[in-house]
């Protein structure tokens, strides 16, 4: 029984071993690399503006706040679209009716009528007529403008510019790499896109009553900026 359990303890000992010594070399087969993460950033000039148009009425009935309000939608409407162009869209966005309190010091809260919210949202590719379209709405009745921001039509196009972009940023990082560490780069061994995205600059809040004004209203489209990322692992030798 001893001599048995020396051999096994013995063949043991050698698999073991075995095990330690093949360790390094699978390590030293797996293939050398250089991974690199290339970015860029473009700002483009934006060609779709959105703007929502808040008509507000209120009256002691649900009824006369509705019908004001669908009468002032029209005329506001009516002024818009005739300055859009023919793919512009101008269409209701949401539509609230509620109820209207006041709060008497010292005593109970008392409904005193209803108030009609009906949001309108614009969407054009006319920038240059945006300041004429405010102008317009807030002379044909009293109008909210709540949100104005700046989008692309295609914003695939972009992105693509972007990721190109980012991956000749990922082979000049690559190389640079490539040169200090005193090695070379032969193929791509893995390209993966990170993303390409245009963090939207998000709605500007507009006054909360606007009114038309005897100096034309002027607006200045923002640049919007469009990121790509790549991830690149080259084989080096």
């Amino acid at each position: 029984m001893c001599i048995r359990s020396l051999l096994s303890a013995a063949v043991v000992g050698v698999a073991a071993a075995g095990v330690a010594l093949a360790a390094p070399e699978a390590r030293a087969a797996e293939p050398r690399g250089i991974t690199v993460l290339g970015s860029a950033e473009l700002r483009v000039a934006p060609d779709v503006a959105v703007a929502v148009l808040a008509v507000t009425t209120r009256s002691r009935t649900a009824e006369k706040a509705a019908s004001e309000n669908a009468r002032r939608s029209r005329d506001v409407l009516e002024v818009v679209r005739g300055l859009l162009g023919p793919q512009d869209r101008a269409e209701t966005l949401s539509y609230r009716i509620q109820p209207v309190y006041e709060y008497p010091k010292g005593g109970t809260r008392q409904q005193v009528g209803f108030e009609v919210v009906n949001a309108l949202r614009v969407r054009t590719r006319r920038l240059e007529k945006v300041g004429a379209i405010f102008d317009r709405a807030t002379a044909a009745a009293d109008v909210s403008v709540s949100s104005l921001s700046f989008e692309l039509e295609n914003p695939g196009k972009s992105e693509a510019e972007a990721l190109e972009a980012a991956g000749r940023d990922a082979k000049l990082r690559a190389e640079r790499i490539a040169e200090g560490v005193g090695v070379t780069l032969r193929r791509v061994r893995v390209a993966r896109e990170r993303g390409a995205v245009m963090p939207p600059p998000g709605p500007r809040p507009m006054l909360a009553e606007a009114r038309a004004a005897a100096v034309p209203t002027e607006i200045a489209p923002q640049e919007l900026v469009v990121r790509g990322e790549v991830e690149v692992t080259y084989d080096i030798q």
